[in-house]
């Protein structure tokens, strides 16, 4: 499991079961995207296309994957960054519960990623990515 335990604290341990179910689900359902996208077909409803294209020294690349893609733009999901430092052509980190019109915020051109990271994304949970995070990372 991605997320820590939470041991002696029944409502952190519920918690942290819901967040590694919905992330298997989102696993899951940008596998299904993959695949549809590799045989030619439209994108599903709810997904945000990778940003490799960004004008900045510290992000290669980003992206958005809502948490209910059925109202992708009302509510939260997890940004992934790519950076451009780190192992294996830059550090992964997921960004969950970052509501979408953060997301919008950070995607603009003009705004400095990295200064966007320091001052609003980090003050979400944040964590490396590893296992099933990295599927999210196709570009």
């Amino acid at each position: 499991m991605a997320y820590p335990s939470n041991v002696n604290d029944p409502k952190a341990e519920a918690a942290d079961l819901a967040a590694s179910t919905m992330n298997e689900v989102a696993v899951a359902r940008e596998h299904v995207t993959q695949g549809m996208l590799q045989s030619g077909q439209e994108a599903p409803l709810g997904y945000f296309p990778p940003v490799t294209s960004v004008a900045s020294t510290r992000v290669r690349a980003f992206r958005y994957v809502p948490d209910d893609p059925s109202s992708p733009g009302n509510g939260t999901g997890t940004i992934f960054v790519q950076f451009i430092k780190g192992e294996d052509g830059g550090d992964r980190y997921a960004y969950p519960h970052v509501p979408f019109g953060t997301y919008v915020n950070f995607q603009r051109e003009g705004v400095s990623k990295g200064k966007f990271i320091n001052a609003a994304l980090n003050s979400y949970p944040y964590r490396k990515a590893v296992g099933n995070d990295l599927d999210f990372f196709s570009w």
